[in-house]
């Protein structure tokens, strides 16, 4: 499977449905970069640093967060992933 930012995203919801809890944005994002640093590595064709990708993708990470409907910003600032029958 092509793992992508929001699969791992909804893969990291879904390890901790039965803890029914929310997650900062720099979890989610130190999941996110755990799991694909490694590849953005090695589709690096501008020979980017490590840091300036991170910066990159942290940016595309939380651009989709906000436009995907899976996923709700709390007021804390925190993130959870919409229940199966909540409204958007």
């Amino acid at each position: 499977m092509n793992t992508t930012i929001l699969n791992t995203i909804d893969e990291l919801f879904n390890e901790k449905a039965n803890e029914d809890r929310d997650f900062s944005f720099d979890e989610i994002f130190a999941k996110v970069e755990s799991v694909l640093s490694e590849k953005w590595l090695k589709n690096n064709p501008k020979f980017l640093s490590k840091e300036l990708i991170s910066k990159n993708k942290t940016g595309e990470t939380y651009k989709l967060l906000t436009i995907d409907g899976r996923f709700i910003r709390h007021e804390d600032g925190t993130w959870s992933k919409r229940k199966f029958n909540e409204a958007i």
